[in-house]
């Protein structure tokens, strides 16, 4: 334990040291940033599910450390609880897109989405048309700062970013008038609601960050927000820790979900905080009208 505790200490001073003469980088060094550094090396390793072609991730660190994700001298530790997770996510949003009609257009919607590249990366795919994050106003200003070094680096990428809404995670009302504003196209004054959008809510390691009670308050505001979006369909994908599941059991699960308006599809339980990865579907019943 004390070889990981100094691990994790001394992985922590050189993210602060790496990133210390960055203009571009947040105030600070906590987990946000170092998780873009973790998902970085996955992304270069080319025996990696979760490797870059692209290298988009890649461009978003700061140019003088940079190098250093390339080589592979990185001990199998935190960083490959990030690519589990990562290829999850990814290969599940990917399914999706494969299921649904040609002439659906997919769009993600990343609640707390950090410094994640995500959005940029399934767009360049063609996997989805369209990205909208939420996050608190200081990580989203954090992160407009680093998108525009990546499109300095990578003009192309401009028409692939997403659009950022700043919000409270904890502030359920706001969360979800929001969403709506989302999904009836009221939050851009070029875009109307059409039905053939369909909806993903990803979760990735914020819901664990909440206070108790809020994940579940949070997971019925997404639903509800489909609901008041008269015609609005979508789903959950996540890697997070879900409350109330405390052994990951998918009778739990299927019995907990369904509560907040949501109906499990896939469960994959793995290692690690946030140990539920899965999918849950629309739930028709059991919500106001």
């Amino acid at each position: 334990k004390w070889i990981r505790r100094a691990a994790w200490a001394l992985e922590k001073r050189l993210v602060q040291i790496m990133t210390w003469f960055d203009p571009c980088s947040p105030p600070d060094s906590k987990l946000s940033l170092r998780v873009l550094w973790w998902k970085a090396i996955a992304a270069t390793d080319q025996s990696s599910p979760v490797f870059e072609k692209d290298g988009v991730t890649y461009d978003m660190l700061p140019t003088g450390f940079r190098w250093l994700v390339r080589y592979p001298f990185h001990p199998r530790w935190v960083h490959s609880i990030i690519e589990i997770r990562t290829a999850y996510l990814d290969q599940a949003i990917a399914r999706i897109r494969s299921e649904t009609k040609s002439s659906t257009k997919i769009r993600l919607i990343s609640m707390g989405g950090g410094y994640d590249a995500r959005s940029i990366r399934l767009q360049l795919q063609g996997i989805i048309d369209e990205a909208v994050e939420l996050d608190l106003p200081k990580v989203i200003e954090a992160k407009r700062r680093l998108l525009g070094r990546l499109c300095k680096r990578r003009p192309d990428l401009n028409t692939s970013l997403p659009d950022f809404y700043p919000v409270d995670l904890t502030d359920i009302d706001t969360v979800r008038k929001t969403l709506v504003d989302v999904l009836s196209g009221n939050g851009d004054g070029n875009r109307r609601y059409q039905p053939q959008w369909y909806n993903i809510f990803l979760f990735e390691g914020v819901l664990m960050y909440l206070p108790e009670g809020d994940p579940c308050k949070l997971l019925q505001a997404c639903r509800q927000a489909l609901n008041d979006a008269k015609g609005a369909k979508g789903c959950v994908v996540f890697a997070d820790a879900l409350e109330n599941i405390p052994n990951d059991d998918l009778r739990t699960a299927r019995m907990e979900l369904p509560k907040y308006g949501w109906r499990v599809v896939e469960w994959l339980p793995k290692g690690g905080r946030t140990r539920h990865m899965g999918r849950a579907d629309m739930k028709y019943l059991g919500l106001d009208q």
